[in-house]
Parts: C-alpha cells; structure tokens; sequence
C-alpha cells in the first residue's frame, strides 16, 4: 500500500509541474513586443506636455525643440561627430532624468542596444540618429516613458520627463 501511495504522488507531482511548467512558459512567451503587435500603441494626451510648467533651471523651451509624431520634443543641444546610433548597435549613454519641477531622479551612464526594446520607447526613438559627442535633450510624454505605472518612488505614475543625453561610445 505505502509503495502505491508513494508512485500515485510521485504522478501526480510530475503531472503539478507539468502543468505548471506550461503555464508558465506560456506566459513568458507572451512578451512585451508580441501584445504590442496586437494592441494599439498607447497615444499622448494631445496638450499634455504644451500644459505643462517647467522648472526654469532645465532650460525647457518648447517652442526651440522639435516636435515628432510620437509627442516627444526633441532638441539637439551639440551636434556629435562620431559613429552614428542606428537600430541593432550598442549606444553608452551619459544622462541625466528630472521630473518637470527640477527634481532629478536619475544620472548615470547606460549601454543600450537600440531596436531591443530594454529600455523606455523615448530612448529608443530618442537615441536614434544622434552622433558620438552629441548631447540631446528629451521632454517625454508617459506613454512613451513610463505610463500609468511609473517607476518606484521617484516617478510618478504618467509622469513627463525631460532627459539630457550624451551619447559618449556607439558599437
């Protein structure tokens, strides 16, 4: 009796973990890109980023950057002259965050390889193009940053953010 308890629990482990292994590869294998192939991309509130005030002290002027059809304003700060970030290649980023009342939550130096969605959609479509030495600011609007979500403590949920990047290697 004991021998037959010990096999149907020893099945019925293997069957759990089936199932469980399925599962979970299942839901892993749904990543970010495959559901966002088939769902809209989320879009900016039209005005949002034109309503917003702007600490004085990051330099913001919307009217001196560049609008692109994702929401995001872009101003280019010193053209670089090096390599250029295209899709596929590894680009070192030196850059700073803040939240739109000058507090800055981030800085730092980052290697991102452009086209593999690691990072936030605003790097990925701000970094592309730029030259190695070239400084870039970014005024983000959340659906292109962090959305509803936010990050930690330090952005809030649908949060613009404004970015100055340099981009110091490109591989």
């Amino acid at each position: 009796m004991m021998k037959s308890r010990t096999a149907v629990i020893i099945v019925l482990q293997r069957v759990l973990w089936g199932v469980v292994s399925t599962v979970a590869a299942t839901a892993c294998s749904q990543n970010t890109s495959s559901i966002a192939a088939g769902a809209p991309a989320p879009q900016p509130i039209a005005g949002d980023i034109e309503r917003t005030t702007f600490d004085p002290a990051l330099g913001v002027h919307l009217d001196q950057m560049t609008k692109r059809a994702s929401g995001m304003y872009v101003q280019d700060l010193t053209p670089g002259t090096g390599s250029v970030a295209t899709r596929g290649r590894s680009v070192v980023v030196r850059y700073t965050g803040w939240l739109p009342n000058g507090k800055q939550f981030d800085a730092g130096e980052i290697s991102v390889t452009l086209g593999s969605n690691k990072t936030i959609a605003a790097w990925e479509e701000g970094l592309l193009g730029m030259r190695v030495g070239g400084k870039r600011r970014l005024v983000v609007p959340p659906n292109l940053g962090y959305g509803a979500r936010g990050a930690g403590d330090d952005i809030p949920p649908n949060a613009i953010l404004v970015f100055d990047m340099e981009v110091t290697s490109v591989f």
